[in-house]
């Protein structure tokens, strides 16, 4: 086979969903609570950033879940239908076990390490580098979704030492973890992190379509509110230290 077979072979190789988890389930609620379209097409999610319907539209083609044109196939009105049902678990499971096998299929899920499983979604998930970090964090969310048993070394903290935690302004955690341990975010919005300003417990949540001029309108009415709080705190009587 010549190089530049090769080449368009790996370009039409199905890329591993690297959406967010919580914005996969977002859609799947949106449509059971309304209707399930026959092609979904950019009119459905202009709720979204443009980056957001490009990485859920590439879930949707790697699962199977819509054609090349958008259009929906059974399996994803199977998979609406069976959303927040008992059926659920099946449904998925069947679906994750299904698509990823191609990439995960000759490692033993049960026992594989952080790094294993990285490896393999970069070798043959058609990911690398931030993507193929996400890519893992919805496998792992898919399966635990899906109640399918998965190592534990994949979802228990790596402990590091001080010194380089506080060199890089982040705490170790796996990838599932991340998504464990803090509340879903609002279906049309996303979290803006502040780990690596060395405030591990703070974020914020935005709304996808937020512009530039509605983010410096923001960010102005907390640098506001911070004001007016250090004023009030600096009275007498306040409780602050003088």
């Amino acid at each position: 086979m010549s190089n530049d077979e090769n080449q368009r072979n790996e370009a039409l190789r199905p890329v591993a969903s690297y959406v967010p988890w919580q914005t996969f389930c977002g859609l799947l609620d949106r449509l059971k609570a309304t209707a399930i379209p026959t092609r979904l097409d950019s009119s459905m999610l202009r709720h979204m950033s443009g980056t957001a319907q490009s990485q859920l539209n590439s879930a949707l083609k790697f699962l199977g879940l819509i054609d090349g044109d958008g259009s929906v196939t059974e399996t994803f009105r199977e998979l609406v239908r069976a959303y927040k049902t008992p059926q659920w678990k099946d449904h998925l499971a069947s679906l994750i076990l299904r698509n990823y096998e191609p990439i995960v299929g000759q490692l033993d899920i049960k026992t594989a390490t952080p790094g294993q499983l990285r490896e393999a979604f970069q070798q043959r998930g058609g990911v690398d580098g931030a993507t193929s970090q996400k890519a893992v964090r919805f496998y792992l969310m898919a399966l635990k979704s899906a109640e399918v048993a998965f190592s534990p070394h994949l979802r228990v903290r790596q402990r590091a030492s001080r010194r380089s935690t506080v060199r890089r302004g982040i705490t170790p955690k796996t990838l599932l973890d991340r998504d464990i341990e803090r509340p879903s975010v609002p279906h049309g919005t996303f979290r803006v992190s502040f780990e690596v300003l060395g405030f591990p417990h703070a974020s914020a949540i935005i709304p996808e379509e937020i512009s530039d001029d509605q983010w410096a309108a923001m960010s102005n009415y907390v640098k506001t509110v911070l004001s007016l709080r250090r004023q009030a705190l600096s009275k007498p009587g306040s409780g602050a230290s003088s």
